[in-house]
């Protein structure tokens, strides 16, 4: 069976997909769902997903022992057609039933989330939507309206302060029910979920750019020649590297993941699947308007060949096997 059906063209099909990969599996999942939405066709890439509108969720499963002292972060890249390529390696991984081969002392976290394009706020109620699916073994699901769950509720109350603090009328960034806020608070729920009792953690954020096909880069999101960056060196050897102009800095640390860890030691980095090819780029026609130029710039960062989703499907279970055995070293 291919690996390339798990992956997605759509936000809705994407979280399908998870949900039913992690029901499959027997794991729960806890949902978010942002308080923004976005116009019906707005950012959409293919169809599936017309409507009134769409909203952006973000879903979390945790798998393994739950005092397990090593935690693996595997997450989607949050923008553009990044999110395709996260959300289809993570599905593959729970299908494929890895999380078997998992050490007694090392939980994995899955955050998958397709940002469906530029949101606008709307509605007056802020926290998490109840979903249908299972709920999760880290809490209850959340209702409607209010989170009655431990960790959401203080998440809820940070929210909140900083919306007193911050929000203007005049400021739609500041606005506590803008997507921008609205993730970075939701992020700091994630560190709570992840650091239960981990003393280390590995970030593990997966993306695409615009290297050779065939290659698969691994960069350190940490200074060169530092203990992090030493230990992503021992893990992947001659695959792994930094920057010629810096760290790599993955989405889940410009929303502040690792602030939110609770002290956890956190080694991170950012996995690049190359997606050039000199025949992709030739079959570039010059774009008709603004909605067919996204749609071919998606197609060009998120290739539609199954042997290039199956390639990155089997490279990123091999690296996320051993970000588990150098944590359990550790």
């Amino acid at each position: 069976m291919s690996l390339s059906q798990h992956f997605s063209k759509t936000p809705t099909e994407a979280r399908q997909k998870f949900l039913a990969a992690c029901a499959a599996a027997h794991i729960g999942s806890t949902p978010f769902q942002c308080p923004a939405t976005i116009p019906a066709g707005a950012g959409k890439p293919g169809a599936g997903d017309e409507g009134s509108g769409q909203s952006w969720w973000i879903d979390v499963a945790r798998l393994g022992s739950p005092d397990a002292t090593r935690v693996a972060v595997l997450c989607c890249g949050l923008n553009g057609a990044e999110g395709y390529c996260g959300s289809g390696v993570l599905i593959s991984w729970l299908a494929e039933n890895r999380q078997q081969e998992l050490p007694r002392d090392v939980a994995v976290v899955l955050v998958h989330g397709v940002n469906p394009g530029p949101l606008i706020a709307t509605g007056p109620t802020i926290g998490p939507a109840a979903a249908p699916q299972e709920v999760a073994s880290i809490g209850a699901a959340p209702p409607a309206r209010g989170w009655t769950d431990k960790v959401l509720a203080a998440a809820e109350r940070r929210f909140m302060e900083y919306a007193k603090k911050n929000s203007s009328p005049t400021d739609a960034a500041n606005n506590p029910r803008s997507a921008n806020i609205w993730i970075e608070k939701i992020f700091e729920s994630i560190g709570d979920i992840v650091t239960k009792k981990a003393t280390h953690a590995a970030l593990v954020e997966f993306h695409t750019d615009f290297s050779e096909a065939s290659e698969v880069s691994i960069y350190s999101c940490h200074k060169a020649g530092s203990i992090h960056d030493g230990r992503i060196a021992e893990w992947f050897g001659s695959v792994s590297g930094t920057q010629s102009d810096g760290p790599a800095v993955a989405d889940a640390l410009l929303l502040n993941l690792e602030r939110d860890l609770g002290g956890a030691d956190l080694t991170a980095m950012v996995v690049e699947f190359g997606v050039y090819s000199t025949r992709s780029i030739l079959a570039i026609d010059p774009p008709k308007n603004t909605t067919d130029r996204r749609e071919r710039y998606q197609r060009l960062f998120y290739p539609e060949s199954a042997a290039w989703r199956e390639n990155a499907a089997k490279e990123a279970r091999s690296i996320i096997r051993r970000v588990a055995q150098g944590l359990e070293a550790l």
